[in-house]
């Protein structure tokens, strides 16, 4: 099976965990979707978002994911200055 897209969209997948009281429900969730970026193999990640969602039976902590298949031979983010800040001098 051939994956196509249009000329302007990207790819993006969402993963989920049960927020409770209990901690390390965060760490969990950033180490499943660090493991399903590496098994896309070759992607250019250009952004991610992250939300806690209640619902009416329940609460999710969801991280979207926004990339694009390239053929550069390692993993590519892009990274950005703007939230970088000059340190006190």
């Amino acid at each position: 099976m051939t994956e196509s897209r249009s000329d302007g969209t990207m790819w993006h997948f969402s993963q989920s965990v049960h927020a409770d009281e209990a901690q390390g429900h965060f760490s969990e969730l950033l180490r499943n979707v660090a493991s399903t970026v590496d098994e896309l193999g070759n992607v250019q990640v250009y952004d991610m978002t992250f939300k806690h969602e209640i619902t009416t039976d329940d609460e999710y902590l969801t991280v979207t994911i926004y990339y694009d298949k390239i053929d550069a031979p390692n993993l590519s983010v892009i990274r950005t200055d703007r939230f970088r800040t000059e340190p006190n001098t």
